[in-house]
């Protein structure tokens, strides 16, 4: 579990009902994570590509992410962390890395971005980068989840086609 896996025994055939409640459970849950990360992020995308002159923009495009990279890609972060304790790394940490320094690197610039102009550069925030990535990864994961449903479904029912008796003809 510590890696980021759950060992689950069956005792009983009414075990596997359990199973597929676990499943669905989950698949609801990532479900719903997914339309609220795509719901906030169109918002950030619309505001970061046609409103950015707008002000207090940068305060409005961090308040909208915030939710999606910390609530919503929280697996990300947590598949990240465990990985790194078994030095080792998986997609979580590339999703984390890349989204978590977007985040930061916005909120810097939000905060000071007297840094950058007193350079002569313009301060930008990638808070809408941040959020899409975790959007579309967990649009991705949906998707693969509900394919494999399928999968597992369509086995089941083929299962189901066997024949209960045989009769043997010598």
């Amino acid at each position: 579990q510590a890696v980021g896996y759950d060992l689950m025994i069956e005792e009983e055939t009414a075990q596997g009902d359990t199973l597929e409640d676990l499943q669905r459970k989950k698949y609801e849950s990532l479900r719903k994570r997914t339309i609220w990360a795509i719901a906030l992020s169109l918002p950030l995308v619309v505001l970061g590509m046609f409103f950015m002159e707008m002000p207090y923009v940068n305060y409005i495009l961090w308040a909208l992410a915030t939710p999606v990279v910390f609530i919503l890609g929280r697996q990300f972060f947590v598949g990240a962390w465990k990985q790194a304790k078994h030095r080792s790394s998986n997609m979580d940490t590339l999703v984390a890395l890349s989204t978590g320094t977007a985040y930061l690197f916005s909120v810097f610039n939000t905060l000071f971005s007297d840094y950058w102009t007193s350079r002569g550069l313009e301060a930008h925030v990638y808070f809408e980068a941040s959020a899409v990535v975790i959007a579309f990864i967990l649009l991705g994961k949906l998707l693969e989840a509900r394919a494999k449903n399928n999968t597992s479904s369509a086995i089941k029912q083929l299962i189901g086609l066997q024949p209960k008796t045989v009769t043997v003809i010598n």
